[in-house]
């Protein structure tokens, strides 16, 4: 937590957010596990043109826990409460991993509420099974034993040069010493081992191309996540998306190349939204 952060009440859940800069609203959204903080270096490169909106999400960083393993409607939700509390007109989502799904899922339900989406390093599809269950793994232990080795592992293993994330690990350990922190992480990645229903993300898809909402989509061209496919099926089925991948990039693009990163949303933002 620091000084600029403030407390408010989203769709119930007591919710970390931090606003940053002037201009159009641009409500970034993190991954799995993840916190805030993961957009700490792009948001300085874009608070001179937008109003940039980070939060936690319900079970991660200091928001509020829940009582039950979060569902992808509790975290459109509480994403949907926040926009009400903060008034914000026509924001665009920007999201990333888990994030991303949780965007488009916003978006589909209601069109209207936003002026477009970037889905980073996320399409709605949960990444193939050994990915997901080795994230889950190392995301358990890193709770259940809460070191710099096992934090380091965690963050470490999904970008290119884990030196990148280095300054990541301080803030993560101060979370997972949090009482709670393993019943937390473990609501957190159930979703992670669970096979999603078939066609679901392709049905998410056919939605929001039907909505009118334009997308785009950044990636990383060497995500150990998610791969590069993901990002090719999500922009191929909705029409006139526009899609970046960043090269020597892993799954964390706003992190490990964040001048890159903003270059890429800029290029994805234009038209946002469809007339």
């Amino acid at each position: 937590m620091t000084d600029d952060d403030e407390m408010i009440v989203a769709d119930g859940v007591e919710t970390r957010v931090r606003v940053t800069g002037e201009g159009n609203p641009l409500v970034l959204i993190h991954g799995s596990g993840n916190h805030l903080e993961v957009w700490g270096r792009v948001v300085p490169l874009l608070a001179n043109r937008f109003r940039c909106v980070t939060y936690d999400m319900v079970d991660h960083g200091w928001s509020a826990d829940s009582d039950h393993d979060a569902t992808m409607g509790d975290y459109v939700g509480q994403l949907r409460g926040l926009l009400d509390a903060l008034s914000l007109e026509a924001p665009v989502l920007v999201g990333h991993s888990l994030g991303a799904g949780v965007a488009l899922h916003t978006a589909v339900a209601d069109p209207g509420a936003t002026a477009g989406v970037v889905a980073v390093s996320g399409s709605g599809r949960r990444p193939p099974k050994e990915k997901a269950v080795r994230l889950a793994d190392l995301s358990e232990a890193a709770a259940r034993n809460p070191d710099v080795d096992s934090v380091r592992a965690r963050l470490g293993g999904i970008v290119v040069d884990p030196a990148t994330v280095e300054d990541l690990i301080g803030v993560r350990m101060e979370l997972l010493e949090r009482p709670g922190a393993l019943a937390r992480t473990k609501r957190v990645v159930a979703r992670l081992r669970v096979d999603p229903p078939p066609g679901a993300a392709e049905a998410l898809w056919e939605r929001l191309a039907a909505s009118g909402v334009p997308l785009g989509v950044v990636w990383g061209a060497d995500d150990p996540v998610t791969p590069v496919s993901d990002a090719q099926d999500l922009a191929g089925a909705v029409p006139d998306s526009r899609c970046v991948v960043i090269d020597d990039c892993g799954h964390l693009p706003q992190y490990e190349r964040p001048a890159e990163f903003v270059e890429a949303l800029l290029a994805t933002l234009s038209p946002t939204k469809k007339g």
